[in-house]
């Protein structure tokens, strides 16, 4: 799950309580800096570990996606 599905999921019972609003957004936010950075290191240890390449969508699918 993403950080903004993680967030709808959220605000779907929750809409009309602003607190816990803007504490779900921020949590969201780190969720996605935490989505981020990994993402990044997966990719230096891509290189430096010579891996094959894989293309934005085929590493998002791996990743984030739970189907």
């Amino acid at each position: 799950m993403t950080s903004i599905e993680w967030l709808v999921s959220k605000l779907e019972w929750t809409y009309s309580d602003i607190d816990a609003y803007n504490q779900y957004v921020l949590q969201a936010k780190e969720m996605h800096k935490a989505e981020i950075i990994k993402a990044n290191r997966d990719g230096v240890d891509m290189a430096v570990d010579k891996k094959p390449f894989i293309m934005g969508e085929q590493y998002y699918q791996e990743t984030f996606k739970k189907d």
